[in-house]
C-alpha cells in the first residue's frame, strides 16, 4: 500500500509598498494539496511480514499544531501593525514610550496651552494610518454627511465627537473586537506622540509645513484625499492638515509635573480637536496646537486607535 503525503503546511508572504503591508495565509486542509496518484506495484511472489514495535510516547516526535496568524510587518513604529478585517484599513504599530508633550516657547505660532511636560506611554497601541474616509464611514454608517461630499477617499468631516463613538463601537461590532481591543477615539497624549513620529518638526513629519499638510496655504480650501504628502516617521498620513481630528479628552490645561498614561480632565465644556484643516494658516496645524470643540464641523473629522 503506498501512504497518502501528509498535509503540509503553506505559508505565503506578500509585501506591498508604503506601510509595508505582510500577510500570512496558512493552507492546513489535505484536501487543498495536489497529489501524485498512486505508483502501481508488481504484486510480490512471496510476502514478508515484519512487526514493529511501538514507538514509546516518550521519543514521539510532537507535531506542531497550526500557529496563529502573523502579524503584519513593520510599518515605521516596531512591532506588527494591525488590518480592519472589516474596512481593511492599516493600524499602525506606536510603541510605548516617553516624550515631551507641549511646544517651547521659543517656537513660533506657539499658544498659552501648549505648556511643556513630559508624558510617558506604558502601552503600545494601534492608530489608524489615516483618517476615516468618506467611503469608510458610508460602509459602516450607510450615509455620508460631509461638507466636500463626492470624494470616496477623502476624510469624512462634518461628524460630532458623539458620532466618531458611535462609529467606533460599529466597527468594532463588524470586526469581532472586545473589551480593551475595541475601537475607540486616542486620547491627546496618544495623538501628539504618534504625530510626532519621533522627530521634534513643528508639523507631522517635516519642518515644511507644505510637505505634510494640506493648510490654506496649498489646499485651495477643499479637503483632498488621504496619503497624498509626505508621510512621518511612523507612516502616519495627514496627522497635520486637511481636517482637524477629534480627540478622546476634554479641553482642559496641562499638567507641570511629568505623567504617565494622562487621559485629561474627567468632566469640561469642549473635547479636543488636534492637526489643523484645510482652511487655516499652517501656524495651527503644528503637533503641538490644540483647540477646543463642541460640535459638528465641515473641518473637522477623526481617525480611529485600538489598544493591544
Amino acid at each position: 500500500m503506498v501512504s497518502q503525503p501528509k498535509a503540509e503546511q503553506l505559508t505565503e508572504f506578500v509585501l506591498t509598498g508604503g506601510a509595508s503591508l505582510g500577510v500570512a495565509a496558512v493552507a492546513q486542509d489535505a484536501n487543498m494539496l495536489h497529489t501524485q496518484p498512486p505508483t502501481a506495484v508488481p504484486k510480490p511472489t512471496a510476502v514478508r511480514v515484519s512487526v514493529v514495535a511501538a514507538q514509546p510516547a516518550s521519543e514521539m516526535t510532537a507535531v506542531p499544531t497550526q500557529p496563529p496568524p502573523a502579524p503584519l510587518a513593520d510599518s515605521g513604529a516596531a512591532g506588527g501593525d494591525w488590518l480592519s478585517p472589516t474596512l481593511q484599513s492599516i493600524f499602525v504599530r506606536i510603541e510605548s514610550g516617553s516624550f515631551i508633550m507641549g511646544s517651547a516657547a521659543s517656537e513660533a505660532d506657539r499658544r498659552d496651552d501648549e505648556r511643556e511636560h513630559k508624558v510617558t506611554l506604558s502601552q503600545p497601541y494601534y492608530l489608524m494610518e489615516h483618517e476615516v474616509t468618506q467611503a469608510e464611514w458610508k460602509r459602516i454608517m450607510g450615509s455620508n454627511p460631509s461638507f466636500n461630499s463626492g470624494c470616496d477617499t477623502c476624510p469624512v468631516e462634518n461628524v460630532s465627537w458623539e458620532d466618531s463613538v458611535a462609529f467606533a463601537s460599529k466597527l468594532s461590532d463588524q470586526d469581532g473586537l472586545i473589551g480593551n481591543a475595541r475601537y475607540r477615539l486616542p486620547s491627546e497624549a496618544e495623538w501628539e506622540y504618534a504625530a510626532r513620529g519621533g522627530s521634534t518638526h513643528a508639523w507631522s513629519g517635516s519642518s515644511n509645513p507644505s510637505a505634510v499638510a494640506w493648510t490654506a496655504a496649498n489646499s485651495g480650501r477643499i479637503t483632498h484625499p488621504t496619503c497624498q504628502l509626505e508621510r512621518n516617521g511612523y507612516g502616519l498620513c495627514d496627522m497635520s492638515g486637511n481636517v482637524f481630528e477629534w480627540v478622546a479628552d476634554w479641553y482642559g490645561e496641562y499638567p507641570s509635573d511629568k505623567v504617565t498614561d494622562p487621559l485629561g480632565p474627567s468632566t469640561g465644556s469642549a473635547r479636543v480637536r488636534r492637526g489643523g484643516n484645510r482652511t487655516v494658516s499652517p501656524g495651527f496645524a503644528r503637533v503641538a496646537a490644540r483647540f477646543k470643540a463642541t460640535g459638528r464641523d465641515s473641518g473637522l473629522g477623526f481617525r480611529l486607535v485600538r489598544s493591544e
